[in-house]
């Protein structure tokens, strides 16, 4: 087995990982150090309860991208984590969806409207969740009433690189809504 994980290590430290022995089963991890193991686990079904549990895990921030946002059970939630102490933030679409949602959208929590833009009025079409700076949720799901029931998929990535990255996103849509 050695051999194999050298041979995978040649590979993946080009890129910056190694397979790393986690307990019983390899992990990619940064090569730097191994604070940064790349877990992956891809959902079809029951997406709002596994969300649901995703969001209790957090303890310190839970930052938000989603086009459009009416689902009062991950509101209460996120209600409830910054209740808690955690920093909530999110990042919204100004449209009629959201702004008929029935929410308090702004009222318990960061919330941020980006406006419609350009010649063919483009909407911010992101549908992630940062989670810690260590777990990104993303995917087809948008944070509404009717995803429960739509063909839908959500990827939990855990990965402090990866993070950054959809944070550094965040932080630009927050600073790109700012700047008008």
């Amino acid at each position: 087995m050695n051999a194999a994980v050298e041979k995978v290590n040649e590979i993946l430290t080009v890129d910056g990982y190694v397979l790393s022995l986690q307990g019983e089963d390899y992990s990619v991890c940064e090569k730097d150090g191994f604070s940064n193991i790349i877990n992956s686990e891809v959902h079809f079904e029951k997406l709002q309860s596994k969300l649901k549990i995703e969001l209790e895990k957090a303890e310190f921030m839970i930052w938000v991208a989603v086009a459009w946002f009416t689902d009062a059970e991950l509101y209460d939630l996120l209600f409830k984590k910054r209740m808690e102490g955690l920093s909530v933030q999110v990042i919204i679409n100004d449209d009629e969806i959201s702004s008929n949602s029935g929410l308090n959208l702004g009222k318990d929590f960061f919330v941020m409207k980006i406006p419609k833009e350009g010649h063919f009025q483009n909407i911010m079409y992101h549908k992630f969740c940062v989670i810690d700076l260590k777990t990104v949720i993303h995917g087809s799901y948008n944070w509404t009433k009717k995803a429960q029931y739509n063909h839908e998929t959500l990827e939990f990535k855990t990965g402090r690189k990866l993070a950054e990255k959809f944070s550094k996103d965040f932080i630009k849509l927050r600073q790109n809504k700012q700047e008008k």
